[in-house]
C-alpha cells in the first residue's frame, strides 16, 4: 500500500508523502480507487470490475512555462545527512515554476563560495482529478554534496539561471549547515511530526531551537 520500492529510492521523504497524499486521499479513493464492487464502463455498471486509482506521473504533464529565472525564489529548503554524517549532505529544496540549470553553491564564509555545483530535478506532475485540485507540478531540486570536512560549519545557496545566491542583494538567503564530528562526542537532536501552522507552530520552533540541536528530526505532515 506504499510507495513502490524502486520508486521509493528516488524519491525524498517529501516526494514520498505528495505521492502517497495523492494516491489514497480520501476523493481519490471514492473517485478513482481500486473498486471491488464494479466500474463503469462505456456507460454500463460492469460488477466484479476495477477501476484503477489516477496517480501522479510525469509522462502527461504538460509542457513546463518558460519564467525568468530571476523573478522564481527557491523555498521549502531541507537538508538531510548522507550515509556518512561526516562527509556527506543532501540539500533539497522546491520552486514553484520549472527552471534553468538549478545549482547549489558552498563555502566556508558566505563571501565565498564554490563554484555552481548542478543540481537534479525532479517534477512531479498530478493530473485534475486526484484530491480537490486541478492539474498540478511540482519541482523539486536535489544536490548530494561529499567529501566535506567533519565537524565544519558551511554556508550554502540555492540558485538557478537568472537566481544566484553569491550575488550581494541575495546574501540573505544563504543558509548553513555543520557535519557529525570526526570523533564520537555526545549531542542533542529534536524531533516531531504534525507541526502545525500559526502561533502553536511557531512557538514550538522557538522551543527547539532553545535547546541549540545538532539536528531536527521531522517525521512529516509539516502543515
Amino acid at each position: 500500500m506504499g510507495v513502490p520500492e524502486k520508486l521509493a529510492e528516488r524519491m525524498s521523504m517529501a516526494e514520498q508523502h505528495e505521492y502517497l497524499r495523492a494516491r489514497f486521499s480520501r476523493r481519490t479513493m471514492i473517485r478513482g480507487g481500486a473498486v471491488t464492487l464494479g466500474a463503469v464502463v462505456g456507460g454500463a455498471f460492469v460488477p466484479g470490475a476495477t477501476a484503477q486509482a489516477a496517480v501522479p506521473t510525469q509522462a502527461t504533464a504538460p509542457a513546463a512555462e518558460t519564467v525568468d529565472g530571476a523573478l522564481v525564489a527557491p523555498f521549502g529548503r531541507h537538508l538531510a545527512y548522507g550515509n556518512d554524517p561526516r562527509t556527506e549532505m543532501t540539500v533539497s529544496w522546491q520552486v514553484p515554476v520549472a527552471v534553468k540549470n538549478p545549482f547549489i553553491r558552498i563555502g566556508a564564509h558566505p563571501w565565498d563560495l564554490s563554484r555552481k555545483i548542478e543540481a537534479e530535478v525532479r517534477s512531479l506532475y498530478t493530473p485534475a482529478g486526484v484530491g480537490a485540485s486541478g492539474d498540478h507540478t511540482q519541482y523539486y531540486l536535489h544536490a548530494q554534496l561529499t567529501h566535506l570536512r567533519p565537524g565544519r560549519t558551511y554556508y550554502y545557496g540555492v540558485g538557478h539561471e537568472g537566481f544566484d545566491p553569491a550575488e550581494r542583494h541575495l546574501l540573505g538567503t544563504l543558509g548553513t549547515f555543520t557535519t557529525a564530528p570526526a570523533h564520537k562526542a555526545p549531542f542533542t537532536f529534536t524531533a516531531f511530526g504534525d507541526e502545525g501552522v500559526g502561533y502553536h507552530g511557531l512557538a514550538n520552533n522557538a522551543l527547539i531551537l532553545g535547546q541549540n540541536p545538532a539536528f531536527h528530526l521531522h517525521a512529516g505532515d509539516i502543515a
